[in-house]
């Protein structure tokens, strides 16, 4: 039996040469038993304001064959103006997940929008996405994610801004890209491969993905109008979280950097240097708050990450399953 179900049939069409004319946009959810968080992320969707030459399917892939999940979908389908696919992927990690959206997004889709299921996007988010991709021409779109907080979370998480993210001008171009808010052309997934499934076990492999993009010579637009809340769920918003992150951002630049171009013995060296700075710096900042304190933390984890990375480039995790 297929694990791909259509519960509002789209329209098929053969993909174009160029983002041109009526394009078909798949908008893409991974999920993992966050219920809450995919009824609120689809009752968004379903109040998308129309766009212009452009017709959107959406597919959940469900990282476990869930009834429950199923049953969201079913119970959305019939609702929306949209199609909307119900799959899953039963081997664990984001790698798999992607890929099994990339897989189904093939069959129809000129380009697939990426969108964590914890994210409630604004009404005109896929539309100022599309027209920003029109505009540039360009082979990725990115557009800014806002993080909101429940009540009662630590005033350093709010005073550190560890979870904003720079905005620029529409149309400028970005040095390096995120997976949680982004258009991306299907060609580019010809050009340079799916995401790395080595990575499904320790996150990192949009990191990954779009250093392969930019070394192709891929471009990357920012459309600042393409906008996404992120509520960010308790557990998020720990110090264990926040270290947890440096680390492994810095694990898997480690693992992919001594693949292709950097020795191991580096890896260490500069992995040994960062975490002694970070130890100096948490000295002196013990006069100067928390945040301070945190983003010197910060600075020793991402060194141990490096270190890590390059030692035994392998371990991993799957995020613990939360809801909000």
């Amino acid at each position: 039996m297929s694990d791909s179900i259509c519960l509002s049939g789209p329209k098929e069409a053969a993909p174009p040469e160029q983002f041109t004319g009526q394009t078909q946009i798949a908008v893409c959810i991974p999920t993992y038993r966050r219920p809450a968080e995919l009824r609120r992320l689809l009752e968004a969707l379903a109040l998308q304001e129309p766009l212009r030459n452009c017709e959107m399917t959406i597919v959940v892939v469900d990282n476990e064959e869930s009834p429950e999940t199923k049953a969201i979908c079913d119970e959305f389908a019939p609702k929306m103006i949209y199609p909307l696919r119900y799959c899953w992927e039963l081997r664990p990690g984001l790698a798999h997940v992607r890929n099994k959206a990339i897989e189904v997004a093939r069959q129809f889709a000129d380009a697939i929008a990426f969108i964590d299921e914890h994210e409630v996007p604004s009404p005109g988010w896929l539309k100022y996405l599309a027209s920003c991709q029109r505009a540039y021409g360009a082979d990725v779109v990115s557009g800014p994610v806002i993080p909101c907080y429940l009540p009662n979370i630590p005033q350093w998480i709010r005073a550190g801004r560890f979870f904003e993210m720079p905005r620029y001008v529409t149309g400028t171009e970005l040095p390096e890209g995120r997976i949680g808010n982004v258009l991306i052309r299907m060609e580019v997934f010809d050009r340079i491969g799916t995401f790395d499934e080595r990575f499904a076990l320790t996150g990192g492999e949009d990191m990954d993905f779009f250093v392969r993009f930019h070394e192709s010579g891929g471009r990357i637009r920012w459309s600042n109008e393409a906008v996404t809340e992120e509520w960010l769920p308790p557990c998020y918003t720990t110090l264990s979280h926040v270290l947890q992150g440096s680390y492994q951002r810095a694990k898997v630049n480690a693992i992919r950097a001594c693949r292709s171009r950097l020795s191991l013995s580096m890896h260490i060296i500069c992995g040994v240097l960062r975490s002694t700075l970070g130890i100096y710096l948490l000295l002196a900042s013990l006069l100067r708050g928390k945040v301070e304190s945190v983003k010197a933390l910060q600075r020793i984890w991402s060194g141990a990450g490096t270190i890590a990375g390059a030692t035994t480039p392998h371990g991993g995790h799957y995020p613990a399953a939360h809801s909000v």
